[in-house]
């Protein structure tokens, strides 16, 4: 079983790896430095609050999938 501090490394690790890309793509979205920090952090903060248990690492793309639903919710 995960317990808190393996996800919150895990979590740690998600954000440090797709920081750039997802700031990048959403500002290229939207061109607004305001804009897009509500945007990266709403990505992160759905992908904390979702739990994610990764099955291998194809499932460490859900940040972009987050991302994605935020653009076309």
């Amino acid at each position: 079983m995960i317990n808190e501090s393996q996800c919150t490394a895990t979590a740690e690790l998600v954000v440090k790896k797709y920081a750039d890309m997802v700031y990048r793509l959403a500002f290229a979205q939207v061109r607004s430095k305001s804009d897009t920090d509500d945007i990266f952090q709403e990505v992160f903060l759905r992908y904390v609050q979702s739990k994610p248990i990764f099955e291998n690492e194809e499932h460490r793309l859900v940040p972009f999938f987050l991302f994605e639903q935020l653009f076309h919710a």
